[in-house]
């Protein structure tokens, strides 16, 4: 299993990091996990083109997680490919439909295989077992465990640590990607829909987990990542990593 972080950003944007979007190669499928802006570009920096990819999972419908989507979708029809399946929460179907709406050159060019996500639901395809969550976040919010006989990798778009986290981290886990977009202290360390590293820690202390990936990082975290990481190991033994556009790591 191969993770490549494509954009690690917030909707603010600054140098050196785009928008939210996760690439995940195992078992023989490519799997994108959200597209925000940016992410296309990112994809041909990558060992990986949009053409490459098998299947696209949105967490929730806010523009830093989905705003290069419909780009995506054209530069695959312009090299000759109308086929992607799509996944996320409800409103998904009615998301993609408005956008073919706002251009309409595009209707009926594709052949979308689009499938609505609820917490507890579980998606099968070859031997690869994905398990969905509902994430506490200001939209609804749908965060992944990704399985396969290579490893385990948990992805949760934006959220507060919740208790679907958890449920997605049970059972022992490779890769937990997480969002931390604040450092610690900031407000009280609460931020509506957002997660910081003492948060995040004291939700997952004593967990069965390998390594967490920190990402989403807003600008009030910027430079401020490795007191991020070590505010997190006050709580996890494991190995803690802030994430940086392109970043690989393999399972």
């Amino acid at each position: 299993m191969r993770i490549t972080l494509l954009g690690t950003g917030f909707a603010i944007p600054f140098k050196d990091r785009v928008q939210s979007g996760v690439l995940v190669e195992t078992d023989g499928e490519l799997i994108l996990l959200d597209c925000g802006a940016g992410v296309l570009s990112r994809l041909s920096q990558s060992r990986y083109g949009h053409m490459d990819i098998d299947h696209v999972f949105f967490t929730h419908h806010h523009l830093d997680h989905n705003s290069d989507f419909l780009a995506l979708l054209k530069a695959d029809f312009l090299k000759g490919r109308n086929h992607l399946n799509i996944y996320g929460p409800v409103g998904t179907k009615d998301w993609i439909s408005s956008l073919f709406d706002a251009y309409p050159y595009l209707k009926g060019r594709f052949d979308l295989n689009i499938v609505e996500i609820n917490g507890g639901d579980v998606v099968k395809f070859g031997d690869i077992v994905v398990s969905c969550e509902n994430m506490e976040h200001i939209l609804p919010t749908i965060g992944y465990r990704i399985e396969t006989k290579e490893g385990s990798v948990v992805y949760t778009g934006d959220t507060v640590p919740c208790e679907g986290v958890k449920r997605l981290c049970n059972e022992g886990l490779n890769i937990l990607i997480h969002e931390c977009a604040f450092p610690d202290p900031i407000k009280g360390e609460t931020v509506e829909g957002h997660t910081t590293p003492s948060t995040l820690g004291r939700l997952i202390g004593g967990m069965d987990i390998e390594k967490i990936v920190i990402t989403h990082f807003a600008p009030e975290a910027e430079g401020k990542q490795d007191e991020m990481v070590e505010s997190l190991k006050r709580f996890f033994n494991g190995d803690v990593i802030a994430a940086y556009d392109l970043l690989e790591i393999e399972v």
